[in-house]
């Protein structure tokens, strides 16, 4: 009596599966075809990673994406509570003080924020103690950051009210507002360059991030534009901006920051960026070397198991 063969078995003289590239999948004795080995429409050809199906990757794609936007968001808000309370709950100009003295918080946060980015990009799906741990190293990777924007904020405002209601104000205004906007560009690069490249000192990341940032006009520009909208977002709806659009808005800060970063991620210093030759590279016992970015948890894992590799 004949048996209908399963879906994974073959007859004896039926051809073999064939791969995503064209080739015949080797059938073993018996004619079962590994399931690792079966092509799945859905997915372009290839096999759904971790033997799950389209719909459960998916699934678990989508769900970690918004996971990650709720949990930066509430994390970020979180960690910069004070800026926000002071900022929207009180006076300016009776709490500036304890405003400017509150400012350098955002450093550390950002720094969280883009690790998060970074991790989730490299497929690492938690967010809570990835952002927890990155936020204690901006605070001492990236707070200077923080006060030195903090102070920068302090100086253009004495000089506005210095300048304003004299003739000089028309022009002085738009200069000290073109440098608020510089800085600000800055400091966002900056942070972003330290969580990327954490082998550059502080004050090489910070030259090398005015410089991209100034070379990246475009990117600077889609980046004030994004804090911009985040800015009126967050004055007429609170709510909405701190809950919501806070990992949106960090996350496009991020993508361009890392875009106007790109300079740094030349292997040679002497390539198309010979201007950052002295921040590619660290003086090391056998001289200068270049210096090379964080490796990404897959390649990190490559290295630690050869027999992983492809």
């Amino acid at each position: 009596m004949n048996r209908g063969l399963s879906p994974r078995t073959h007859a004896p003289g039926a051809s073999s599966p064939r791969t995503a590239s064209g080739g015949t999948v080797p059938r073993p004795r018996g004619g079962t075809v590994p399931p690792d080995t079966v092509s799945d429409h859905a997915t372009g050809g290839r096999p759904s990673p971790g033997g799950q199906s389209p719909f459960a990757h998916s699934f678990l794609t989508i769900s970690s994406t918004l996971f990650l936007i709720i949990a930066v968001s509430v994390l970020t808000t979180l960690a910069t509570l004070p800026v926000w309370a002071l900022l929207l709950l009180t006076d300016v100009t009776v709490t500036w003080f304890p405003l400017v003295l509150s400012l350098p918080l955002l450093a550390p946060a950002l720094f969280a924020a883009f690790a998060a980015f970074r991790g989730h990009a490299e497929g690492e799906f938690a967010v809570v103690r990835p952002w927890a741990r990155a936020w204690l190293r901006g605070l001492r990777r990236v707070g200077p950051f923080g006060l030195a924007g903090a102070a920068l904020v302090v100086v253009l405002a004495a000089d506005v009210l210095f300048v304003a209601g004299k003739a000089v104000a028309a022009l002085a205004v738009p200069g000290l507002a073109m440098v608020a906007a510089v800085g600000l560009v800055t400091v966002t690069t900056a942070i972003a360059a330290a969580e990327e490249f954490p082998g550059l000192s502080r004050l090489a990341t910070l030259k090398a991030a005015l410089a991209c940032a100034v070379r990246g006009l475009g990117w600077s520009l889609l980046t004030l534009i994004v804090c911009a909208v985040y800015a009126a977002l967050v004055i007429n709806v609170p709510g909405w901006g701190l809950g919501v659009a806070t990992a949106p808005v960090l996350y496009l800060a991020w993508a361009n920051s890392r875009r106007a970063l790109s300079p740094l991620r030349q292997q040679q210093p002497g390539g198309r960026a010979p201007w950052l030759r002295s921040e590619l590279c660290e003086r090391q016992p056998g001289g200068l070397t270049p210096w090379r970015p964080r490796e990404s948890h897959r390649e990190s894992h490559r290295e630690s198991h050869p027999e992983a590799r492809p």
